[in-house]
Formats: C-alpha cells, structure tokens, sequence
C-alpha cells in the first residue's frame, strides 16, 4: 500500500510542475507568469490530492484509480466556482461575496495586464534584435552564434507567452464559473462589475496571444 501513496505523491509534484517557465525566458516575464500560475496551480495540486485519496480508497490502491482521481480532481480543482486565491471560498452574504469575487477579478486582470505589458516590452526588444542581426548578416558581421543566440531568447519567450497562455485559460473559466455560481445563488441579482472585470480579462488575453503570434513571425524569420 505504501507504493501507492509514493505514486499518488509523484503524479502531484508533476501535476505542480508541468507549466514551469523556460529558464532562457526573460526574467521578468518568468516572475509574472510564474505568479499568475500560482493560484491556478494552488487549487489544481488541492483538488489533485483530495481527488488522489478518493481513488485511493476507492480503488483499495489500484493505481488506476489514484490516476483517474488524480486527472478529476485536479480538474475540479482548478476550475471550481468560486475559486479566490487558489481555493475555494464561502461567503456569508451576497454583499460579501460580489466584494470578495471582484476584488478577486480585479486581481487576475491585474497580472494578466502586467504580462501584456512585458509582452510588449520585449515583441519591441527583440524585433530590434533581429533587424539588426539581419543588417549584421547582410555585411558579412554576424556570426551563427549570435543567430543562435537571438533564436534561442525569442523561442523561450514565446513559449514561456504561451505557458501563459494556457494559465490565462484556466484564470477565463474560474472567472465565468464565479459569475454563473453567483448568479445561480443570488438570482436576480446583478453580479455589479464582474461581466466587465471578465471581458477585459479576455481583451488582454487576446492581445498576449497577438504577443505570441509576433514571436512566431519573428521565430520563422531566423530559423
């Protein structure tokens, strides 16, 4: 039985570290999208575990339970409605909740703009980057090792954008997921600013991918 538990803990600390961010990322990029990832990993690993034991005894330690509880309760987890800070919270009044679920709205657009705004910083670092290797290639100056090097930091930040990606995803369907459990436990009542906290969470997650797509571009230029 002890085995089982080893492979329970093992799918868990791959379950928390399957989105890391590329080491070759710029720093910055790294550190925001490392804590917009926190609090969907948070209720993820959460549900993951608890889904785990559920397996676990349902299946008497079959291993294929562990992973099927594993897979369910990391889904729940990261997707309940509800979800502030990673977990899941209850609120003694529909006054307190719509406080609690906007400032918590609030906060994701917050660090979802943040990213944008790195994006940005770094879709013009690197687009001087590569005019000047270009200009450097067409007088015979440039060398495959700076090439090399240019691809490399525009490839890790792309894919470290798309990790974000993926996260911001997750962060959408928390967002719709509060609002439906707010309206379905409060109906009639109006949700105040949560439809627009969301929609100006999916304008910034559109203007991250438009980010991506421009590394892309840039990515087929030097390969």
């Amino acid at each position: 039985m002890r085995s089982h538990w080893h492979i329970l803990i093992i799918l868990v600390a791959v379950l928390a570290g399957c989105a890391s961010v590329p080491t070759g990322a710029d720093p910055q990029l790294r550190a925001q999208i490392e804590d917009f990832n926190q609090t969907i990993a948070e209720g993820a690993v959460a549900g993951a575990v608890v889904g785990g034991l559920v397996g676990a005894v349902k299946g008497r330690g079959d291993p294929r339970y562990i992973l099927a509880g594993v897979a369910a309760g990391a889904a729940v987890g990261g997707a309940a409605g509800f979800m502030v800070a990673g977990q899941k919270a209850q609120y003694a009044s529909k006054e307190e909740a719509l406080a609690g679920l906007t400032e918590d709205a609030e906060s994701r657009v917050t660090k979802l703009t943040g990213l944008v705004s790195s994006a940005d910083r770094l879709v013009a670092q690197r687009r001087q980057e590569v005019d000047a290797l270009k200009i450097a290639t067409a007088e015979a100056h440039s060398t495959a090792k700076q090439r090399a090097t240019v691809l490399s930091q525009l490839q890790a930040d792309k894919a470290a954008m798309d990790i974000a990606l993926k996260a911001a995803d997750k962060h959408s369907t928390a967002l719709a997921g509060n609002i439906a459990h707010f309206n379905s436990q409060y109906p009639g009542q109006q949700p105040g600013q949560l439809p627009a906290l969301a929609s100006s969470f999916e304008s910034q997650k559109t203007a991250l991918n438009d980010r991506s797509m421009k590394m892309a571009a840039m990515i087929k230029e030097l390969e």
